[in-house]
C-alpha cells in the first residue's frame, strides 16, 4: 500500500483519480485512443448534438484544448460538425458511427480497469462512496 495522507481529501481524491486515469491511458492506447478522446466520446454518447463550449465544460478540459481535440477527432471520422441553425459562429459536434464503433472497443478494453475498482469495494462501501462523493461535491460547490 501506498503510504498517503488520508487526512487530506483532496489530495487522496486525486492521487485515485490520477492512478484510474493512467490505468485507463495504458488501456486504451492499445486501440489508438487517449482518455481525453474516451471522454469526448462518452459525453457525445449521452449529449448528441452538443457545441464545442459545453463538451469542453461537460469533458473537464478547455475550449482551447477541446478545439484541438475536435480537430484530431474529425481527422479520424470519429465525430462530426455541422452548423447550428441561425448561428454562424457556432458548431454542433455528433459522434460517428466510426466513432461509436470507437467508444465500444474502448469500454471493452476499459473493463479490466472497471472490474477490478469494482472488485476493491462491496456493494454497499460503493454506494456508500459514491454518496460521500456527491455529498463532498454539493458541500463545496455550495
Amino acid at each position: 500500500m501506498v503510504n498517503m495522507d488520508f487526512n487530506d481529501t483532496g489530495y487522496t481524491i486525486k492521487k485515485v483519480q490520477f492512478l484510474i486515469h493512467n490505468l485507463m491511458n495504458i488501456k486504451l492506447l492499445t486501440i489508438s485512443l487517449t482518455l481525453p478522446q474516451y471522454s469526448v466520446l462518452k459525453v457525445l454518447e449521452r449529449n448528441e448534438p452538443i457545441t464545442g463550449a459545453r463538451l469542453a465544460k461537460e469533458s473537464f478540459v478547455t475550449p482551447q484544448t477541446m478545439h484541438t481535440l475536435l480537430v484530431s477527432m474529425q481527422g479520424r471520422n470519429l465525430i462530426q460538425r455541422s452548423a447550428v441553425t441561425g448561428n454562424n459562429k457556432s458548431l454542433n459536434i455528433s459522434i460517428t458511427h466510426h466513432g461509436m464503433t470507437m467508444l465500444n472497443n474502448a469500454e471493452q478494453v476499459l473493463g479490466d480497469v472497471i472490474k477490478k475498482g469494482n472488485q476493491v469495494l462491496n456493494r454497499e462501501e460503493h454506494t456508500q462512496l459514491m454518496d460521500l462523493l456527491v455529498k463532498l461535491y454539493d458541500g463545496l460547490s455550495e
